[in-house]
C-alpha cells in the first residue's frame, strides 16, 4: 500500500486514473480504479436465479474513504465500489470467456464470412439444443464498440447469420449450462 502526503485543494486523478479526494493529509489508495470498473460488454450471472446481465454502460461508482491515524498522521483510506451488480441480495458472478473445448460438448464459435454476410456456428460439432442444455445467443462485437447479438431457442440450429456487419473482432456464445465462449478475430 502506497501512502501520499498531497498539497492540494482540488480533486485529481493520477496517471493511473486512482482518485484522489482534496485534503492536506496522507491518502492511502487501496484498489486502482481500473480494477474495480465493469467494462462494456461484460457478462454477469446470478448464481441463484439465472439471471444474465450484459453490461451495456458502465458507471464509476462511489469513493468510500475512511479518516484513519497511524504513526500521529492523519490519513484517508479511499477504496472505489464500482461495477458490483447485485440479484438475489447477493454478488453477480462475472463470466470470463473460454476459448479452447474440453470434453465431448463443444462450445467454441467458429464463424465463416460470405460476401456482406457472416455465418456463425457454435462448436466443431453442432452444439446440443435440448430444453436442458442450449446456446442462449451468439453475438459479435465490432472494433467500433458496436454489438450484434441473435438469441436461439431450444430446438433451434446452433448457429446465426450476421448482414453487412464490418470490422469484427470477437465472436461469442453463451451456453446456458457452460457460460461464456469466445473467438477472437486476428
Amino acid at each position: 500500500m502506497e501512502r501520499i502526503k498531497i498539497k492540494t485543494n482540488t480533486i485529481q486523478k493520477d496517471k493511473k486514473m486512482k482518485l484522489i479526494l482534496k485534503k492536506d493529509v496522507y491518502f492511502t489508495i487501496t484498489k486502482s480504479w481500473e480494477d474495480k470498473m465493469t467494462k462494456q460488454n461484460d457478462v454477469f450471472k446470478c448464481s441463484i436465479c439465472g439471471n444474465t446481465v450484459v453490461m451495456v454502460h458502465p458507471g464509476i461508482g462511489e469513493k468510500v474513504c475512511q479518516n484513519k491515524v497511524s504513526d500521529d498522521k492523519e490519513y484517508f483510506e479511499c477504496v472505489l465500489n464500482a461495477g458490483q451488480l447485485n440479484c438475489c441480495g447477493k454478488l453477480m458472478d462475472l463470466s470470463h470467456p473460454k476459448e479452447s473445448d474440453t470434453g465431448h460438448e463443444k462450445h467454441k464459435p467458429i464463424f465463416e464470412k460470405a460476401k456482406n454476410t457472416i455465418t456463425v456456428q457454435v462448436g466443431s460439432t453442432p452444439h446440443p439444443m435440448e430444453e436442458a442444455h442450449w446456446i442462449e445467443w451468439v453475438e459479435v462485437l465490432t472494433s467500433d464498440d458496436r454489438s450484434y447479438r441473435k438469441y436461439l431457442k431450444p430446438g433451434n440450429a446452433p448457429e446465426a447469420k450476421f448482414e453487412n456487419v464490418q470490422d469484427i473482432v470477437h465472436v461469442r456464445a453463451y451456453c446456458n449450462i457452460h457460460g461464456l465462449w469466445e473467438s477472437i478475430i486476428k
